[in-house]
């Protein structure tokens, strides 16, 4: 998972929504957890916990005038290719407020390495659906993939992915950094909570790894069966006057 601190993705703040600071005249508290420790907060798991409710949530402010949806990015140590994407929610019959503060529409962005990549993927788009590309509101260099729905009463999927589309997944972009933009919640007026995302992918380095193992596993496969097989080797097993060939 590159959505995690140890694999070198940090968050870029400036593209970060504010942290919900509390209203504690409505008796409405701040947890004081900032959008930095879902990084962390990706690195562990529960155990013998199906439901993660252990899990840090950071509570992203939309209370104020103009803040109407929450937004969460992270640039890649190294550029990769995304796999699958994801994001999880614990599931809660006692605290409503992480529930119905829970996201609802997601829409994920990326900024692609390549500046020509980047217009082949524009251009893959519009050809696609005829509609020209959605960019990010805050920096136009990040361009919309996909968007997905969280369904919070699905009990049995807390973790739930994106769907990226083909005419994305056929250019095979190299992204350095994703954004996370939430729409809406399940109703709370206050604030949306966040929890762990998923950014499985591979680095230009995996893939070489992967076809440097494929072609050793190759190479011993051949010398396997060419040494299971006498014709192949070009000489018949000698046996010994003892032996019994069966």
């Amino acid at each position: 998972n590159y959505a995690t601190f140890s694999s070198g993705t940090r968050i870029m703040n400036h593209l970060c929504s504010p942290t919900f600071k509390g209203l504690i005249a409505q008796g409405i508290y701040s947890n004081e957890i900032g959008p930095i420790e879902l990084l962390r907060n990706s690195e562990f798991k529960p155990v013998n916990d199906h439901f993660e409710n252990n899990e840090i949530y950071w509570f992203c402010d939309i209370s104020k005038k103009g803040l109407h949806h929450c937004q969460w990015t992270a640039r890649f140590k190294q550029p990769i290719y995304l796999h699958k994407i994801a994001y999880q929610h614990g599931r809660f019959k006692h605290n409503l407020s992480l529930m119905n503060s829970a996201p609802k529409t997601i829409s994920l962005y990326v900024k692609i390495q390549d500046k020509a990549n980047r217009k082949q993927l524009m251009a893959a788009y519009t050809s696609e659906s005829g509609l020209p590309v959605q960019v990010m509101q805050n920096d136009n260099s990040f361009i919309k993939i996909c968007n997905m729905t969280y369904d919070t009463l699905n009990l049995n999927e807390q973790t739930q992915f994106f769907q990226l589309p083909i005419w994305f997944l056929k250019q095979k972009p190299l992204v350095k950094s994703v954004s996370f933009v939430v729409e809406n919640n399940y109703g709370n007026p206050y604030y949306i909570a966040l929890s762990k995302f998923v950014v499985n992918g591979f680095t230009p380095y995996d893939l070489k790894l992967m076809a440097l193992s494929d072609s050793l596993s190759s190479s011993s496969s051949s010398s396997s069966a060419s040494d299971a097989d006498p014709k192949i080797s070009g000489e018949y097993r000698s046996f010994g006057d003892d032996d019994e060939v069966i």
